[in-house]
């Protein structure tokens, strides 16, 4: 299982209204995906490779669920 890895940000726009946002590179996979301030400091802003970006600026990457048996 991969550990957690620190993200980089860019790009810092600060905005009333809940709309403060910025850029956040994922360290898995290379893409920038633009976050809200509020939606990392909730659950987390998820990547599209998978893995959950937070408020504390490290990237969990994606976990696989157990198969479950029929």
């Amino acid at each position: 299982m991969q550990e957690p890895k620190q993200y980089t940000s860019s790009r810092y726009v600060r905005e009333a209204n809940g709309k403060t946002h910025f850029d956040i590179k994922c360290p898995f996979c290379g893409e920038v995906v633009t976050a809200y301030l509020w939606s990392l400091s909730g659950g987390g802003k998820k990547c599209p490779c998978g893995a959950m970006h937070s408020a504390h600026g490290l990237t969990f990457p994606k976990t696989e669920k157990p198969n479950k048996k029929p």
